[in-house]
């Protein structure tokens, strides 16, 4: 992170940050993610390359998740769903909607379920195999 931040790169800085809180959360620290967030954050610049932002949104969304947010995790992955779909960012706009699948399960199964097979479906039929196997493990 050093060499990123001193050689000026604010795009590799940004996906390295996001990566780093992605990793926090999955092992359950939501503290570290949410200080490694807010320093990614304050990296962001209106130039920002899209993909360095969908990634930063999506994890910035899942930590919405796992602090008790979920109006602002949906409201994130529904503005990177829309942008990806706009640019054809379609790896950004496949991940969007299986956090929001992920993000549904807790209030409503049975539309989770739905809204997962499709995934599943369309995920498989553009060639994103890992991503239609997470979805196919939701709709179980």
């Amino acid at each position: 992170m050093q060499v990123l931040h001193a050689r000026k790169s604010s795009f590799s800085e940004l996906s390295a940050q996001s990566l780093l809180a992605s990793i926090a959360l999955q092992e359950g620290d939501t503290a570290v993610a949410g200080r490694i967030l807010e320093t990614a954050r304050g990296s962001l610049r209106p130039h920002q390359g899209l993909e360095d932002r969908y990634i930063f949104e999506i994890v910035n969304a899942r930590f919405h998740m796992a602090t008790g947010k979920p109006t602002e995790a949906r409201d994130s992955l529904r503005a990177v769903l829309a942008d990806a779909k706009k640019h054809n960012y379609v790896h950004y706009e496949l991940e969007a909607r299986l956090w929001l699948c992920e993000l549904e399960a807790k209030a409503d199964a049975a539309a989770a379920r739905i809204h997962s097979k499709e995934l599943q479906r369309d995920a498989s039929a553009r060639g994103f195999g890992l991503i239609a196997r997470k979805a196919l493990a939701l709709a179980s």
